[in-house]
């Protein structure tokens, strides 16, 4: 991926990190990336969590095991606040709910040449240049990136 020096700087709307542009050439798509080059961030509500959200994970399971062998006739409701935690979280790493997507709201593109229309639509801006939104076909015009 490489930077694109014409579109603007933005903040990601989920984590409020500063993000810019970038071409993912694999995909030929854009996509936003952060400081460190990375197209994805960690959720702000498990940032706390980082490096390691497992290891975490195994101190709620921990301090669960303590309190049922406390108490064997009735747990607390702190125990049960654990336990939801627990849960939550392990589902969450299961699922792979950690991390999102850099996506930044900005202004539209500054407007430049015109653009070619196909299929009875403007064509779409991809990194490789310019195609068509409906049969994906090259559309004269210079290359994006």
């Amino acid at each position: 991926m490489h930077g694109n020096e014409h579109a603007p700087p933005g903040v990601c709307i989920v984590c409020g990190q500063p993000v810019t542009k970038v071409a993912n050439t694999v995909l030929d798509e854009w996509a936003w990336a952060g400081a460190d080059g990375r197209t994805t961030g960690p959720m702000p509500d498990l940032a706390h969590l980082e490096p390691d959200p497992h290891s975490y994970l195994a101190g709620l399971a921990g301090r669960m095991d303590a309190a049922r062998a406390a108490r064997k006739a009735s747990l607390t409701p702190l125990y049960w606040a654990t336990a939801r935690e627990y849960s939550a979280l392990k589902t969450r790493l299961e699922v792979g709910a950690t991390f999102h997507q850099h996506i930044a709201r900005t202004a539209p593109w500054p407007a430049g040449k015109p653009v070619s229309w196909c299929c009875g639509w403007p064509g779409r801006l991809r990194p490789s240049g310019w195609r068509c939104r409906q049969c994906g076909a090259a559309l004269a015009g210079e290359r994006a990136a």
